[in-house]
């Protein structure tokens, strides 16, 4: 899985850049059956100043930023914004890590939580 990681306004600490590439490998044992270079995760995060985004925060500014999954036949998009980097990677991780089980459900066989429709009989 090709990987591509953009910040702007700010440099990812060691402990972000570790808990990123983590995520990654998760992410990676879930996508072994795709050839190396077909995944492609797109992380983007930019430093932005408050404008009463997220009241009661201690921090004067917040992330918001994107993180892309594309796959074949549709692409996985998590939206973020949040007071710390570290908040900002889990929460868009988390909704990545979700949106990918639907797609598995969907798109891989014998990935489903429900029953092959092979065995049913069809209609005449």
């Amino acid at each position: 899985m090709r990987t591509v990681i953009t910040t702007k306004g700010f440099k990812l600490s060691e402990k972000d850049k570790e808990k990123l590439g983590s995520y990654v490998s998760k992410l990676s044992r879930y996508l072994i059956q795709f050839r190396e270079k077909l995944p492609i995760l797109t992380f983007i995060l930019r430093k932005d100043k408050k404008v009463s985004a997220l009241p009661k925060e201690p921090s004067p500014f917040y992330y918001e930023g994107t993180i892309r999954l594309r796959l074949p036949k549709k692409s996985l998009v998590s939206h973020i914004r949040e007071a710390f980097t570290t908040q900002a990677i889990e929460k868009g991780f988390r909704r990545i890590l979700k949106e990918l089980q639907t797609y598995k459900g969907k798109h891989f066989r014998g990935h489903s939580k429900y029953r092959s429709k092979e065995s049913l009989k069809s209609r005449t």
